[in-house]
């Protein structure tokens, strides 16, 4: 008897244990301890879905057999030769292109450019009605696509015949059709067989196509879209680079580039609608420059905003909370704001689980954030990373950016990791309404105290606080008019927390007695403060102007 290879793994549990010991700063002193190394399969080159591919606007179609005209022995998800065409209408209308799979993977693992709503068409089984009736269509629109085939049935005949080896050859040579693999007998769940039949399934069927067509082939359609950890990884030490699954979603937010997403044809609008709701952002990276630490008040429409521009921006994470004040002055900062958001909000809880993965400069490993559902929630809000050169902004992905080694990918020795409540200014520009809610907690337009953190124009960290109630929309308006080139939400409302040298500017009660929810994660700002207290009277910016570059009256921007 034959085990299933997923019973022969024994999944370790990795305990967590957070300090408790901390010293006269609250901080904590003993790191999570660092995750085990994942094993490394023989064969080099594989790569995975990098995290900046979260927001790219593409999408796998997939195809099983293409008839002339619907009869009762097609099964429901065959479609029509002019439904194919219907769907090729639909894309193009829709401002889609299509792609081929290989121009897909380069640009989920490589971060390659594609055209905007890409559009990737597969076509499971190698029925003939491929060759007969879609083929024709699609080498008419020059359109790239590509054919899973199992091994076991090429050239079978009856009802639904498979195409032979010679018309596999006539494709793979068009230019236009690329061949992968559908195992070799196409079973109902590749995960609950031995591991010898997993190696024939994966191996056989990679050899097979490879002698036939003559080159590698590196793409796989897992049958039924059944599979497990085991069996990926055989896929993966048998030398595929990608493969497919049934899962519907777009690319860029598919587990891994062995389990990507495709949408079946009656599901083609929903693709689109799908890439429509993504935010409108991308990865984006800045320098820093250096600067002393100013601090500044503006009137921007109905918002008062007071700002900390320059220094050196390092976060903190406490065992506990506590306020912002208190970590400013034990750290030697010149100010502070409240950071990213945090798990329990209750006022009276000493909590400090931080929604998103999270590093610190006090702490020395990533903590990864294990709650799937909450991950889940939070996809494509700002991830932010940033060491001693420069910082990035990239959509959240929980599964491509939830540990060391993707942040590692995007950052090369991240000092800070956090991720943030909304975008609200990218390349400068306030985004609207409909925009930040793309990716944000349903109540990031309630009107109250707000804060956001960013990079100025010039390269300088920014932090600002309203010191009123504003909903996100027009804390975005503020920002890029006080010079971010880009912002992101920070926790607000009973949270807001701006504090420069002794002083508490703003703050999330009614009044700076009562202050401010007590909170585990802060942003400081190092340096030499050069604005003297008390802050005068608010400057008046225009909403609909963004500050390019050096802030009025500051000292600008040092390049380090």
């Amino acid at each position: 008897m034959h085990l299933p290879v997923s019973t022969a793994i024994v999944l370790g549990i990795l305990a967590v244990t957070l300090g408790g010991g901390c010293g006269a700063t609250g901080r904590i002193t003993i790191p999570f301890a660092p995750p085990t190394p994942a094993a490394t399969p023989t064969e080099a080159g594989f790569q995975e879905i990098v995290p900046q591919a979260s927001t790219l606007r593409a999408m796998i179609v997939m195809y099983h057999d293409v008839v002339a005209d619907r009869r009762s022995k097609d099964v429901w998800f065959d479609v029509t030769t002019q439904q194919l065409e219907e769907d090729l209408d639909e894309i193009e209308e829709q401002g889609g292109t299509i792609v081929s799979l290989r121009q897909l993977y380069e640009a989920l693992t490589q971060g390659k450019p594609l055209p905007d709503k890409a559009v990737v068409l597969t076509f499971d089984d190698s029925y003939q009605g491929v060759y007969d009736n879609a083929f024709p269509l699609l080498s008419e629109r020059k359109a790239p696509f590509t054919v899973f085939v199992h091994t076991g049935f090429i050239g079978t005949q009856g009802s639904k015949p498979k195409m032979t080896e010679e018309t596999l050859k006539l494709l793979d040579s068009s230019g236009l059709v690329e061949i992968g693999s559908h195992t070799v007998t196409h079973p109902e769940d590749i995960g609950a067989l031995s591991y010898d039949e997993q190696q024939h399934e994966l191996l056989d069927s990679k050899s097979k196509l490879e002698s036939m067509l003559g080159h590698k082939v590196e793409w796989l359609s897992w049958p039924t879209g059944n599979n497990d950890t085991a069996v990926r990884f055989q896929a993966q030490n048998a030398g595929y680079r990608l493969a497919v699954t049934m899962a519907s979603g777009l690319a860029g937010a598919s587990p891994g580039i062995l389990q990507v997403n495709r949408y079946a044809p009656r599901s083609l609008r929903k693709g689109f609608e799908d890439m429509d709701a993504l935010p409108p952002v991308r990865f984006a990276e800045a320098a820093w420059s250096e600067s002393d630490v100013d601090c500044r008040r503006f009137k921007i429409g109905r918002t008062t905003l007071v700002t900390l521009v320059g220094g050196k921006a390092g976060t903190v994470l406490v065992n506990g909370r506590r306020q912002v004040s208190e970590l400013v002055a034990e750290e030697g900062a010149a100010g502070g704001v409240n950071g990213g958001f945090f798990s329990m909000a209750a006022v009276a809880s000493t909590d400090n689980t931080m929604i998103g993965p999270c590093l610190t400069q006090n702490s020395s490993y990533l903590i990864p954030d294990l709650e799937t559902e909450r991950t889940a929630r939070i996809a494509n809000r700002p991830l932010v990373a940033w060491n001693d050169k420069k910082i990035v902004f990239t959509p959240f992905s929980p599964v491509g950016a939830n540990d060391s080694d993707s942040i590692g990918r995007l950052l090369p020795d991240p000092k800070n990791v956090f991720v943030a409540g909304a975008w609200l200014v990218f390349e400068g520009r306030a985004l609207e309404r409909d925009e930040i809610m793309r990716a944000a907690s349903s109540d990031a337009m309630d009107p109250r105290k707000r804060v956001f953190f960013g990079i100025t124009n010039d390269g300088r960290p920014i932090a600002g606080a309203s010191e009123n109630g504003a909903d996100s929309a027009r804390l975005a308006k503020a920002a890029a008019a006080a010079g971010a080139r880009f912002a992101v939400l920070l926790d607000s409302g009973f949270s807001t927390s701006l504090v420069y040298q002794s002083e508490i500017l703003a703050w999330g009660h009614r009044n700076a007695s009562h202050g401010s929810r007590p909170i585990p994660h802060a942003i400081l700002f190092y340096g030499n403060p050069v604005a003297t207290l008390p802050i005068g009277e608010a400057t008046e910016l225009d909403p609909d102007l963004k500050v390019p570059g050096t802030l009025p009256g500051s000292a600008g921007p040092r390049p380090r």
